[in-house]
């Protein structure tokens, strides 16, 4: 799999890239590590066993996984409480919320059903950061690597919380009125079988697109553009400033400033959005795949919070959705996912960068192009924005041909 983490934990195909021997290599690499960096530092300082939380979503491969990283936590003395079918950010939420020391995500979001992943959360609910997984993977690579049962010795406890769901809802319950506290107006969903509004998720719901009435996508710039403008109204965000990634559309970024509202871009993935966040003391922030993080109610992307304020909004202002989203100008924006490419190959290619380079000249102050290797899969993903629509087709097209060649 190349470098075992990517921007979002571990991926692969499950029972090939992704087995139950890595799955549980993983469980045990981490434990020590959070043992040795001093994360479970606080267990020991109470006399108790460190404590992790395990979800899963949906995917058939996500039985044999956890079992495989229940027992490899178990083995080394963490106790364990098995969250069943959950989404992800319930998995940070409850990290938090139970004050346990680890969590841990089996999930490969929205790639293929083949796949499978894990994503790792430290105490408080946030995601590892890159430092310690590079220790994690530097321990599974180690020559002679064993198990040495760091945590506390002996085996932890392992059982099922059959309360975690309810807990998690009532905080998305809790949030939306903390944010409302005059109360949102409801109105039927659907009418007739026509609905006002569609709600997408991705495979661990950590990510909320929406569909207004006629069909429309409105992606997580659109999303963003009409809940920072919400924050800013209502004098609660922070520094007047939002977090988005380079791929983030030129429309939003006009309309932030329209509004003034300054803009801090990261590289592409919430985590990194999350890092610059954190460091600039600042509540909101997100990506246009839909991954929006607002600080104020929870430490991770969360699509069903997301939802619920974006509905909030829709109610709050009696409007459509469309209307809504008109708050931005989304600018033509291509993007090319060129599958199956060794990433290293591309990125060290003088002809992909000379025909980036050629393609960014073309295009002047009127677009611009963005070409990055995934974070999530074997792929690298081409972005050619323009004010022609045509003319952005043509050039990723022609630079996707291109990395085809030079891998």
């Amino acid at each position: 799999m190349g470098r075992l983490f990517g921007t979002d934990g571990v991926r692969g195909v499950a029972g090939d890239d992704l087995t139950s021997r890595l799955a549980m290599d993983l469980a045990i690499a981490s434990a020590e590590v959070l043992h040795e960096t001093g994360v479970f530092g606080r267990a020991r300082a109470e006399g108790r066993r460190p404590v992790a939380v395990v979800g899963r979503d949906p995917r058939a491969s996500g039985e044999f996984l956890e079992s495989a990283v229940v027992a490899g936590l178990a083995g080394v003395g963490v106790d364990v409480l098995r969250l069943g079918v959950i989404p992800t950010p319930a998995v940070a939420f409850l990290t938090a919320e139970k004050s346990a020391d680890l969590g841990v995500m089996l999930s490969a979001s929205h790639n293929p059903a083949k796949d499978n992943g894990i994503k790792l959360f430290a105490r408080g609910g946030f995601k590892l950061p890159d430092a310690v997984e590079d220790e994690i993977e530097a321990k599974l690579g180690q020559p002679g690597w064993t198990v040495t049962g760091a945590p506390s010795g002996g085996f932890g406890r392992v059982r099922d919380d059959g309360e975690s769901r309810e807990r998690y809802l009532s905080h998305l319950l809790a949030s939306l009125s903390a944010a409302q506290p005059d109360g949102a107006a409801r109105r039927a969903a659907v009418v007739e079988q026509r609905a006002d509004a569609g709600i997408a998720h991705d495979g661990d719901a950590d990510r909320c697109l929406a569909v207004d009435a006629d069909g429309q996508v409105i992606d997580g710039d659109q999303i963003m553009a009409v809940l920072a403008l919400v924050l800013k109204a209502t004098g609660r965000l922070a520094g007047d400033t939002v977090v988005a990634t380079v791929m983030s559309n030129l429309g939003f970024r006009l309309a932030m400033k329209n509004a003034g509202i300054t803009l801090v871009e990261t590289a592409v993935g919430d985590r990194y959005v999350l890092e610059a966040m954190r460091a600039g003391n600042y509540v909101f922030g997100g990506e246009q795949s839909g991954h929006i993080i607002m600080l104020e109610h929870a430490t991770t992307g969360d699509g069903l919070l997301t939802a619920l304020h974006l509905l909030a909004a829709v109610a709050r202002e009696r409007t459509t959705l469309a209307d809504l989203a008109k708050v931005m100008t989304r600018y033509p924006q291509v993007l090319v996912n060129v599958a199956g490419v060794d990433k290293t190959r591309v990125a060290a290619s003088p002809e992909v960068a000379a025909q980036v380079a050629a393609a960014t000249a073309e295009l002047g102050r009127s677009g611009r192009v963005l070409v990055r290797p995934s974070g999530t899969e074997p792929a690298v993903r081409v972005m050619v924005e323009a004010i022609d629509p045509d003319r952005a087709r043509h050039l990723a097209d022609r630079l996707a041909s291109v990395i085809r060649s030079a891998s």
